[in-house]
């Protein structure tokens, strides 16, 4: 599992203090795994890449307002760039 050596809090508590290691080993996990999931409804991997990438930027750029009680997974949901999807060709239905 990809937390052995921190559990998900504690990566986000690093992440919100500036801790460059944190956010490198979440940006190491999450980024494929929302890449599959943006490209699932925009069929386009260029554009899953750039979706996927924004939305951990945003996160690292946002560390101060991180609530570390919520998981990443949550958290990248309710960014905006998840929500462009919807511009850019996929059913409201999968956003929400």
């Amino acid at each position: 599992m990809w937390l052995k050596k921190k559990t998900e809090k504690e990566l986000i508590e690093g992440i919100i203090r500036s801790d460059v290691s944190s956010y490198e080993e979440v940006y190491r996990h999450w980024f494929p795994l929302l890449r599959t999931f943006v490209f699932g409804m925009v069929k386009d991997s260029a554009r899953a890449e750039d979706i996927a990438q924004n939305v951990l930027m945003k996160l690292w750029l946002r560390r101060d307002r991180l609530d570390s009680t919520l998981s990443l997974a949550l958290r990248a949901c309710q960014e905006r760039d998840i929500q462009c999807v919807e511009i850019q060709g996929a059913p409201s239905s999968l956003l929400y």
